[in-house]
């Protein structure tokens, strides 16, 4: 049985994503950020957005359109759907790009099908921590194109008694409690919300998976890794939050550590 991955691991698969279709297979990492929420709003941000679903959109037509004639195609139209939407697991990219290169609709160097994913795959931040949970099995995938801060405040109420659901003492953090940012009463303080994964700590710091627009230095715009100081709780109680950026709350979405299982398709 492989190793169950944690959330510094999950950002990883996502910048490893492995292309079969190709000779030899290429690895492509996804290093953009996409949120599904440009509408017909004009912004430079918008249209890029709008840019990028549509890319992904020509590949399911022209894959759907090649895998009525060619039985070793078979098109998975969910995974296209939430990679469009900014929702995709490392394997629904994978997918996308595998079904581009047997369709034809992407190019089978490694070179030009990495510019392309830089063009058109992005994942955002509930997406990315979707994928992740999917994956450990605390919820299910079909969930993500949904999922937001609220959903996770009220899987770790459910998942746990309530003085258990929030963490606010640094010697209670351990790896997949969550960072929220809203304070205790479900109040957002990011507009719009925020979540990132903690997968370790070290002394006064809290080391974060997250998916966001900014670059983390190395080119990885999207998944990537980061760091938080800690800070001690403000607020009146059922308001409280950590002062760490906006503003935030840690809750323990997991009852039990799951068996790790395979990723969702």
């Amino acid at each position: 049985m492989a190793a169950r991955l944690f959330a510094d691991d999950f950002v990883r698969r996502y910048w490893n994503l492995y292309v079969s279709a190709t000779a030899p297979p290429a690895a492509v990492s996804c290093n953009r950020y996409l949120i599904n929420v440009a509408g017909t709003n004009t912004s430079d941000f918008a249209v890029r957005i709008r840019e990028m679903q549509a890319g992904i959109s020509n590949v399911l037509s022209r894959a759907q359109t090649y895998s009525r004639s060619h039985s070793d195609l078979e098109v998975r139209a969910a995974a296209f759907g939430r990679t469009r939407v900014g929702k995709g697991t490392p394997q629904d990219m994978e997918h996308v790009l595998n079904a581009g290169v047997t369709c034809g609709a992407l190019p089978s160097a490694q070179l030009p099908l990495q510019q392309w994913a830089d063009r058109h795959l992005g994942c955002d931040c509930t997406g990315f921590a979707s994928a992740y949970f999917s994956y450990l099995g605390v919820m299910p995938i079909a969930d993500s194109v949904n999922a937001g801060c609220h959903y996770f405040r009220t899987l770790a109420i459910r998942n746990n008694t309530a003085a258990n659901a929030f963490v606010w003492d640094f010697d209670d953090v351990s790896a997949d409690d969550v960072m929220l940012w809203m304070d205790e009463s479900g109040s957002e303080t990011k507009h719009p919300g925020h979540i990132a994964v903690i997968y370790d700590k070290r002394p006064g710091q809290l080391l974060i998976a997250e998916s966001s627009g900014a670059d983390d230095g190395a080119g990885h715009r999207g998944p990537h890794l980061n760091t938080k100081p800690w800070a001690e709780a403000t607020g009146p109680r059922g308001h409280r939050k950590l002062p760490i950026g906006e503003g935030v709350i840690i809750v323990r979405v997991k009852r039990i550590t799951p068996a790790a299982g395979p990723l969702p398709t």
